[in-house]
This record gives structure tokens, C-alpha cells and sequence, in this order.
């Protein structure tokens, strides 16, 4: 058996934080280039936006998402709880 069948993640979704550089960005790498819709979380607009870019030139589904996670009050000034 192949790796990309015993890894093979299509239809699922991610969330990865930390996504713009280092182990975020290569979980969320590997994660869409198995399959996986993933969310690229990051504080970093510039550089999500960038990395999001390079994978979906490459045909993974991803999307580029803006937050702090440390931040708990950005988390609820929305008003979702």
C-alpha cells in the first residue's frame, strides 16, 4: 500500500494555527497536499496570504484566516461565545 492511501485525508477540514511559517506551515502543507480543505491560521496577514497562494498554485484547497490566538478578547469582540 501506497503512503498516499494509508494518508489519504480527502473531504476533511483543518484548522492550523501558525500556519504562515514553520511546523504550522508544514502540517498545513501536508494536510492539504493529502486532501484536507485547510484553514491557514496565522497573526501574520502578509505571510498566510503568501503560503496560501504558493498551495493553491498547486492545488490544494486552502484558505488564509487572520487571528491572534492569544488574544481572548479579539477572539470574542464579534460577540460569539
Amino acid at each position: 500500500m501506497k503512503a498516499s492511501q494509508l494518508f489519504d485525508i480527502s473531504g476533511q477540514a483543518a484548522l492550523v494555527t501558525g500556519a504562515a511559517s514553520g511546523l504550522g506551515l508544514a502540517f498545513a502543507e501536508v494536510l492539504a497536499q493529502n486532501g484536507a480543505r485547510v484553514g491557514m491560521l496565522d497573526i501574520d496577514a502578509g505571510a498566510v496570504q503568501a503560503e496560501a497562494n504558493r498551495l493553491s498554485a498547486l492545488g490544494c484547497q486552502v484558505t488564509p484566516l487572520i487571528a491572534d490566538v492569544g488574544d481572548g478578547d479579539a477572539a470574542h469582540a464579534d460577540g460569539v461565545d
